[in-house]
């Protein structure tokens, strides 16, 4: 019975991956004559890859979680188990979602951008402008 398991939940997870595997073809910002200013969006692109497979997996894992829990049948430490999923995978989408912040915002200073710029309404917080000269 576990051989069967292990294989319809490796169908599954790779069927939930293929999408997200075939967005990477874009991650890489130039072609030939690369500036910094292109490493530091590779970067950035990279990194919001990371983030979009990290979405998924949350999914997943809650997915995984909840059907530990509804399957308990009593089983208390079935139940556990699931609620541990549940938490566990909710924890690391906070620390990968404030991982980011700082991540993007580092980006950001090294193409150049003030994290303060005094006016708010005309900035742009998830976008790295490039204004180093090339």
């Amino acid at each position: 019975m576990k051989p069967i398991t292990t294989i319809i939940s490796s169908i599954f997870f790779s069927l939930i991956l293929i999408p997200e595997v075939s967005l990477a073809q874009g991650l890489v910002s130039c072609q030939s004559d690369c500036t910094v200013c292109d490493f530091i969006k590779t970067g950035d692109n990279i990194l919001r890859f990371l983030i979009d497979i990290s979405f998924v997996l949350v999914v997943a894992f809650i997915a995984y979680g909840a059907i530990l829990i509804m399957t308990s049948g009593g089983n208390k430490s079935q139940f556990e188990k699931g609620k541990k999923a549940i938490w566990t995978s909710l924890t690391g989408l906070v620390i990968i979602l404030v991982a980011w912040v700082f991540v993007h915002s580092l980006l950001s200073v090294l193409a150049g951008r003030n994290l303060y710029q005094g006016n708010f309404r005309d900035w742009v917080w998830n976008e790295i402008p490039c204004e180093i000269e090339k």
